[in-house]
């Protein structure tokens, strides 16, 4: 195992499509996710959602998309007026780091 730094904080090489606000960096990958799908990217789905949902219950980032986290993303879809399917697509994800980058919630 090397010790290779992460991400070096200073370098910003401009290609970098990340919003400056995004507070969630589990993935940069944007695949389709459905329930039953595990990894990184259902962690930045989560915390998208946790970031955009207004709700009395906590969002768990587990990276685990739960029958809880399918509920959660047809609320936010229904809410955007999105197609309601509780599979975070490529629209989604548009629209989930559009309501991130602009700090508007549902």
């Amino acid at each position: 195992g090397t010790a290779a730094a992460a991400a070096p904080t200073g370098a910003a090489s401009g290609s970098a499509v990340r919003p400056a606000a995004d507070p969630c960096h589990h993935s940069g990958a944007r695949p389709t996710l459905r329930q039953g799908d595990t990894g990184p990217a259902v962690k930045q789905a989560q915390c998208y959602l946790l970031h955009t949902l207004i709700i009395d219950d906590i969002i768990e980032v587990d990276g685990d998309f739960d029958a809880e986290t399918a509920l959660r993303v047809r609320q936010f879809q229904s809410c955007t007026g999105l197609p309601v399917n509780g599979v975070v697509g490529a629209e989604t994800w548009s629209v989930f780091e559009e309501y991130v980058s602009s700090g508007r919630v549902c």
